[in-house]
């Protein structure tokens, strides 16, 4: 049976110690991967019609095209 689930329920204050002390000891074996990525968004008028960003998410305002009449 899995330990936190079982120590969620364990009336014992010590038995639910045990049970926790054990859980965490296994996490904090267990390799970690982490699993997440930054999401980047930028809001442009519509008259701008060419907006470059680098992959580092540098702006290169000299290159940026504004339609005529914006």
């Amino acid at each position: 049976m899995s330990r936190c689930p079982r120590a969620r329920t364990e009336r014992d204050a010590v038995e639910r110690l045990r049970l926790y002390w054990q859980a965490e000891t296994i996490l904090r074996q267990a390799p970690v991967l982490p699993l997440t990525y930054h999401r980047w968004s930028a809001l442009v008028k519509p008259v701008v019609t060419h907006f470059p960003i680098s992959p580092m998410r540098r702006w290169f305002l000299k290159d940026v095209v504004v339609a005529q009449g914006g």
